[in-house]
Parts: structure tokens; sequence; C-alpha cells
């Protein structure tokens, strides 16, 4: 084999590997026999249809870029931060992508696909709906250990920061971010709870109660008069004079001196 087919092979073979593919997602067969849903689920005529157009996946993959709106790369990515949160938490998260929702809207769409699939108990799931109008997101969860934390307050917040970058076709940003807040939610929750909101950068911000606000007002008003009493005090306690009685008394008279007494002031009862 010539150089320059070696050559071209490497190039090749080179740009390949690295150029930006879409994202795949592997899908199986729903079948009478094989419905291929958890066992908790009971199937009849309420919802076999239901089963059957809800795409069925490996609980493994966690991201489900049907709409191939992420690289492979990116999807590698995510897919490490979403492990790491799994493993630490024990709560699945799972990113889920499509441009047909199957004549469903998004909501139910998305909880038959957490309900027909074989993922853990406590789960957050994040779908983005990409269609012709303008793009749709939703976000569910299931299960004690996520209810508390993701109520409908936070939800609403989170979904309202990210759907900035989805919106403007930074569907990486956008998810890098939902993760980003699920985790640090999350966390807050576990190390005893209490408000926080989402800044511009992202960032959980810890929110001060307004009677907490009131109180610590009302503390440091009464901490200042207090201080500045004192201080007043002290002050018109340095600026006296103490006054040694002995040293004022006429013994001779038996009366008080005082300093302001001048020489030439004579008693009224002097005897002419």
């Amino acid at each position: 084999m010539s150089k320059l087919k070696i050559f071209v092979i490497i190039l090749f073979t080179f740009f390949i590997t690295t150029i930006n593919c879409s994202a795949s997602v592997d899908t199986f067969e729903r079948s009478d026999s094989n419905l291929r849903v958890p066992d908790d689920i009971v199937v009849d005529s309420s919802n076999i249809k239901d089963i059957k157009n809800t795409p069925s996946v490996s609980s493994s993959e966690k991201i489900y870029d049907y709409a191939d709106l992420l690289t492979v790369k990116e999807e590698e990515k995510l897919y490490k931060k979403v492990s790491e949160f799994i493993n630490k938490d024990d709560v699945d998260l799972i990113i889920l992508t499509t441009n047909n929702l199957n004549n469903y809207d998004i909501s139910d769409y998305t909880i038959n696909f957490y309900k027909y699939n074989f993922f853990k108990k406590n789960a957050v799931i994040f779908t983005i709906y990409i269609n012709n109008i303008e793009p749709e997101i939703y976000m569910y969860n299931n299960g004690d250990k996520v209810a508390s934390v993701f109520t409908n307050d936070v939800i609403n917040e989170i979904l309202e920061y990210v759907y900035q970058n989805i919106d403007n076709g930074k569907y990486y940003d956008a998810v890098n971010d939902f993760i980003k807040i699920v985790d640090g939610f999350y966390d807050i929750e576990a190390n005893g709870g209490g408000s926080y909101k989402i800044d511009d950068k992202g960032n959980l911000k810890k929110i001060i109660p307004l009677i907490d606000i009131t109180i610590l007002a009302t503390t440091l008003s009464f901490v200042i008069v207090f201080v500045f009493i004192y201080l007043i005090k002290g002050k018109n306690k340095k600026s006296c004079n103490t006054i040694n009685i002995s040293d004022k008394l006429d013994n001779s008279t038996l009366s008080v001196k005082c300093d302001n007494d001048m020489p030439y002031m004579s008693s009224s009862t002097d005897n002419k």
C-alpha cells in the first residue's frame, strides 16, 4: 500500500473520530408477549396504548436525546455529571429530548416515559420538546426523597432559568445548568434545608425571610441605642468634678464657701 493511501486512510479516520456527531438512543420493541414494563405496572385496557406508545429504553443510559440536540462529546460530559449525582444521592436523574410526543402533552409523555421504563423509585426527569412553534420543557419527580425538595415553586424557578438557554438554542448549557441546580437543591435539603433562589449565574442564594430581617433589624437597633446611651453616660461622668467638702467648709462660720466668692463682697449682717 502506498504512503499516499495510508495517509488518506489516517486522515479519513481522524476526520470521522473527531467530527461532531449527534448522540443516539437505543430503543427496544414492545410486544404483546413482552411489553417491557416494571413488575408493579398492572397492564389493562386503560394503559396498554400508552405503554406501546412509550419508547422502551435501557435505564442505564440516563440521557435520551431523540431530538439530536447534543453531540456525543456533550452527552459524555453530561452523563458523567448525571452519574456522579446518582451515585452520591441514589436518585435517578434522566434527561429526555424529543421532537415527537406521540399526540400526548409533554407532561403525560414524560410521566409515561418514567413509569413504563425501569428507573429508580426516586427520580427526577427533565424533558425538552422541540417543535415548529417554540420549545417546551417539563420537569417531573417521583419518590419521597425528592418530593419535599422539588416543590412546584422550585420546579418553576428551575425551568424558568434553564429555558433562557433553550430558547437561544444552547441545549448543552441548559442541561448542564439543570443538573447543577438540581444537585445543589438536593444537597441543601440534605444539609438541613432552607429557602433558596437561583441568581442570574445559576447559583443558589439563601433567602432570608421577612420576619428574620425584622427581628435582626430590631435587635440591631436596640444594640445601637444601648451603645449610644452607654457612651453618653461615660462622657458625662468624665466631665463631672469631684468636690471635697472639707476643703469648702469654713470652720469659723460653719458655712460652705463657693469658688466664686469674691473678697469685696460683705455680709448683710455687718455692724456699722
